[in-house]
Order: structure tokens, then sequence, then C-alpha cells
């Protein structure tokens, strides 16, 4: 052979593999620059519902480790492991690197699990499952012909018996609830097409059934490079023709788009709408991240944002997803930071924890609870989380993908939220991707349970937003009655108090009742507004006015364009502290508009169609209100209960709290 050619030819190939690899980066690359310039350029507002809850799946703590390090892999970072608490951890190439199976003279199988006992030791350490590829054909398996292969089937049925017998079987490693999975990326490695495929998913599953005594146990696929509807489709109709078991099933997703995994999920679910036995199959994404080659974004704050992007989308869309990878290979360049896959650093670098690492680790802050988020748009994420609703943790993401936008001032709402005085402390991944607390930020909630706060979301930024409440929003003191369990709600011109009531469309009588008292003496000069509610197109008013010397008790409906009726008595001058009962009558049946102060009554012609509105405020004066009563043609739909809380025999009322 002519040395200088074959060179020349090796020279060649290299530089081909080199501008493939580089174009497909380059398309990555570019695909992410496309989705960026969909983003919404519309500044977004993330509301979060308090009312909208449901547990949080803890979808983000899982990992992977593949296959590029020297074994043992795991034994090595079992307390970095360990400090992301992950539920489980996924290794692949558990036959072949960790030779578990060979031949002896006489060709008869023999087993050692005792270099994959390590990884698997490794994983139990660090507090998790362990999620075992059944990958690849052992040499000792392989057919001659394509090594990729197994000579027999049914000398890989063996080898997968005798696997899960070791790790699930009581009598050996005795672990419950391990996770096998059939191949890892058979669409690539071997080159599997799906039918071929299958024939290998049903020896696998059938050698896991004769597994003799075992504790319970997962086993599932297909473990594809990215979602394929045609492999999925064959794989669950071979599954479901030969009654195959189907405990969970698999694909990889690297994808710069953080939406991708969401979508993979989508056509999952049509596919298996006319597969109702599999409906109930775990959905996990055992390898993903943002590309599949060695990139920068993994050694950067890019990937941070990418994480928490792509989790916000698939809370409800997936069950797993396991992050690949936790630490890196060797560096051909002996560099510290290659793009490598891994949350740590290699060896020779000591293991150093990227930026994603304190991504993942911050996740972990997330609490049992799920708040419903809305306003997410391409550029912001957020998932909203607590043990309760006055304990939260919120965690922003500003996902640029790549492009580094300016930053974004993002308004956060909350509704339904108890109302009161909030603390929130502050925690931001700077730029090498280290938690760096900042200044609190405080707020408060109104008594319609809404507040909220503006935040400035640099370019892929993550902010972690713990957010406590310090007081109740309203100041109770001594009630009407006297008695000390007595409890008034305090008002001020600053803090006025709201009720919300859902009442009947049209109302024929409407009626309220409340107690009131001054606390400081009126301006003579000034007009006093004690309650106003709005619906129907017109204004509900109740105050004092005052014309000259003369004040007065008046009760108006007014609409855009002035008063239509109203009812005055004359006022003394109030005295302090001393609790007023008054009475508001709209009798739309009779046309009577009536006010009742103190005992003395006065009437008038009410000239238009008047309801309550959905929502009312007790204000604009130093003082308190108690013994609120609110009747709607006959029964009561809002009352202040005695001594504790303001409540509503309505579904809609914010159910205020004494401190």
């Amino acid at each position: 052979m002519d040395i200088r050619k074959f060179k020349t030819a090796v020279s060649l190939l290299i530089l081909i593999v080199v501008l493939f690899s580089l174009g497909f980066t380059l398309y990555l690359t570019k695909q992410a620059q496309i989705f960026q310039k969909k983003a919404s350029s519309t500044p977004t507002i993330i509301t979060v519902d308090m009312a909208s809850v449901s547990p949080l799946p803890r979808i983000w703590q899982y990992l992977a480790q593949g296959g590029e390090v020297p074994i043992p892999q795991l034994t090595g970072v079992v307390n970095e492991i360990k400090e992301l608490t992950p539920l489980a951890i996924r290794l692949d190439h558990i036959f072949d690197a960790y030779r578990v199976v060979s031949k002896n003279d006489k060709g008869q199988l023999i087993y050692d699990f005792s270099l994959l006992d390590r990884e698997v030791d490794a994983i139990i350490k660090a507090g998790a499952k362990p999620f075992l590829s059944l990958s690849y054909v052992p040499p000792d398996l392989a057919d001659p012909a394509n090594p990729e292969r197994p000579a027999s089937y049914a000398l890989w049925q063996e080898l997968v018996m005798e696997t899960v017998a070791h790790y699930s079987g009581k009598a050996n490693k005795n672990i419950s609830g391990v996770y096998y999975e059939v191949y890892n990326e058979p669409d690539l490695f071997g080159k599997w097409s799906p039918p071929d495929y299958m024939l290998l998913y049903e020896a696998s599953v059938k050698g896991a059934a004769e597994a003799p005594n075992t504790n319970p146990f997962l086993i599932g696929g297909p473990g594809i490079t990215s979602f394929m509807k045609t492999f999925m489709e064959t794989f669950f109709n071979v599954a479901q023709n030969k009654n195959l078991r189907v405990d969970f099933v698999s694909w990889h997703a690297y994808y710069p788009n953080v939406n991708k995994i969401t979508q993979d999920a989508a056509l999952l679910g049509q596919i298996l709408s006319d597969q109702p036995q599999f409906q109930n199959v775990r959905k996990i994404v055992s390898e993903w991240g943002s590309f599949p080659e060695k990139h920068l974004w993994h050694d950067t704050i890019f990937d941070n944002s990418h994480i928490v992007a792509t989790v916000s989308r698939s809370l409800s869309a997936v069950d797993e997803l396991y992050y690949f990878e936790v630490k890196d290979g060797k560096s051909l360049t002996g560099d510290t930071y290659f793009g490598g896959w891994g949350i740590l650093t290699g060896e020779e670098s000591g293991f150093i924890k990227k930026p994603r690492y304190f991504a993942l680790q911050l996740l972990n802050k997330l609490k049992p609870l799920k708040f419903s988020v809305t306003g997410e748009n391409e550029n912001i994420s957020a998932i909203a989380s607590g043990n309760n609703t006055s304990d939260l943790t919120l965690i922003l993401t500003h996902y640029s993908a790549g492009a580094g936008n300016a930053p974004l001032l993002t308004p956060v709402r909350f509704t339904h939220l108890l109302p009161g005085a909030y603390s929130v402390a502050k925690t931001v991944l700077d730029d090498r991707g280290e938690p760096r607390n900042e200044a609190a930020i405080d707020f408060t909630v109104d008594s319609l349970g809404s507040g909220g706060f503006d935040v400035d979301m640099v370019a892929d930024s993550i902010i972690v937003l713990d957010i406590i409440r310090a007081a109740a929003a309203t100041v109770f003191g001594p009630g009407e009655s006297g008695s000390p369990q007595d409890k008034a709600a305090q008002i001020s011109p600053n803090t006025p108090l709201f009720y919300s009531i859902s009442s009947p469309v049209d109302p024929k009588i409407n009626k309220v009742v409340f107690s009131l008292q001054l606390a400081t003496p009126s301006a003579s000069a000034l007009d006093k507004t004690f309650l106003e509610s709005s619906g129907s197109g017109s204004l509900i008013h109740f105050g004092t006015q005052v014309q000259g010397f003369t004040k007065t008790f008046t009760l108006s409906v007014a609409d855009d364009k002035g008063i239509i009726s109203n009812v005055s008595l004359p006022a003394v001058e109030e005295a302090l502290n001393t609790w007023h009962k008054i009475e508001l009558i709209f009798n739309n049946s009779r046309g009577l508009l009536s006010l009742t102060v103190d005992g003395k009554v006065v009437e008038g012609a009410l000239n238009s169609y008047t309801k309550l509105g959905s929502t009312a405020s007790f204000g604009g004066f130093d003082g308190a209100v108690d013994s609120v009563r609110i009747t709607i043609d006959g029964p009561t739909i809002f009352i202040r209960f005695l001594p504790f809380f303001w409540a509503s025999k309505s579904l809609s009322l914010r159910v205020l709290s004494p401190p």
C-alpha cells in the first residue's frame, strides 16, 4: 500500500468528519437562533394563581452517565452526586465496558458483576435507584458477521435473566425498583430497524420474567436517539400484538428548543390514544441536554437557562428527565473546559462543579406543591412552588438561545394569595453559574389576594425567589361587642378593606348591614367615603357630605352621567370610638332606596335598576368595620363571623385572617 496515499485518504476522511460535525453544530446553533428570533419581544407578565395547585413532579432529579470515561465512573463523585439528591441514575455500556459475561474454554457463559456492582453501590450510596441500560452486545455473545448483534437471542435472553436476578433478586443484591432499559440508542449503535429491535426487546422481556424471586422492577425501551414516530409506533404495535411487558417508554432529547420535549410527548400521546393498555406507561427521556455533541454551552450559563426553561415546559409532559451526564471524559487537549457533557469536570481537573450543576441544585429548592403559572413566552420561564399558600419558592429564567438578549423587566403578579406583607429573598446565579444573594424585595397583597413586584431578568440568568408572608394585610382591633375574642377590621384611607361576592343575575333586593367606628375626627369641610361598590353600570356610594355648615350621611347611586338616586340623613359630629349601626337597602321591586343610621330611617326613589358589584371597598376614613352582613333576595351571602375572620357563603370571597 502507498503510505502517502493512505495518509492522504485518512486526512481527507478526518477533514470530512470535522466539516460534517462543524456543519451539524452550525445547524443546531442556527435552529437555536431561529427559535430565539421567534421569541416574543413583548414584555410578559408572569402570573401565579395560588388557587390552582397540584403536586410538583420532580422530573429533573435524574442523572445519566455515559461510557466515554474509564471505569469506575461514579465511585469518586458520590458526595457531589448526593448533593443533587437524584432519584435514579442511568448507566449504559453495562455489558461491554464492565465485562459482566465471558465464555470459558468449553463455551459456557461465565458471569462476573463485580465491576458493575461498584457503580451500582455508588448509585445506592448517592441515594438513587439504578437505571441500567442493557447495552451493548458483549464481545463473547456477538455475531462474528455483525458484532453489534447477538449471535443468539437465546443467549441474550439468558444474559438479561442473570442481570435482573443479580440486582433485583432477593437472594442477591436485593434492590427494589431497578430500571432495565433495553439497549441504548439502537437506531445509532447497530442500526437496528424497529422490527429487528423488537426481537431484542422480546428476548429481554422474556429473560427478565424468568429471573426468580425478584423485587419489583421496571423494564422498557427503546432509548432511541430522538423521538421517531415510526419507531415508537412499531414498538407499541409489536408489544401489543405479542403482549410484551412495557413499564416505561424512553427516548433521548438533545435540542436547543426548550419546547421540543413537550412536542415529543404530544406525539407520543397521539400514538398511545389507540393503545389503552399502555396509557399508564412512564414517559422517560433517558438522556437530555442542549446539544448531542461537545459544545461550549455545556461549560457556560447558556445551558443553565436551557435546563430551567426545558424543565418548566416539560413538567406536565413527561415523568422523568435524565440529564446527561455526571462527569466529563478525558480532554484530548488537556483543557479543564472543552465542552464536555458533564456537570462536573473530569478527574484530571478535580471534578469542578460546572454552572449546570448549580442550576440543577437550585431546582431542588422547589417545594412539594406546584401553583399554576401563566404568561411564559419563548424568553421567560417560571416554576412556582410552595409548602402552603404563604411559603413559596419561584424560579425564573431568561433563555436567550445563545443570542445574549437585552435584560427584560418582568412583572411577577399573584392572584388568590393570602393578603399580607411579604418579604422576598433573592438568589441569582452569577456569570460562573454560582449562587449569589441579592437585596431582598418587599411587596404587599391586598385583601382580594392580588399583589406583586418586578424582576430585571438578564439574559440566561436564573433567579430564585423565596417568598415569605411577614404579616397579615388587615389589622384587627377590638370589636363592637367589647369581647376579647371579637376583632374588627381596622381601616385607613391607605388600607381599604375589600369584599368579593357572587350575587344572582337579577337580584330584587340588596341589603348591606354593618357597624362603623371612627377613630379620628373628620375635617368639617371634607367629604368622607365609607363604602363604595360598582355593578350593573352603576356606582354605589355611602359616606358623609358637607355643604356649608351642613353635614349629612348620604347614600347615592350614580352612573357615568351623574347621580341617579340619593337619600340623606343629618349627621351630627361623629363621636370618636362610638359604633354606628348602618343599613343600606336597594329594593328594585318597589323602586325604593333606604338608609338607616343608628335607628333613623330615610327612604327615597330608586330610579334605576341597582345591584351590588362583585367587589366593594370599605375605606377613605380612619376607623373600623364590624358585623358586616349582606343579604340578597332574603338569603345571607356574606357575613362577618365573630370573632376571627371575614367569610362568605359565596365561593369567590377571599378569607381574611387576623394576625
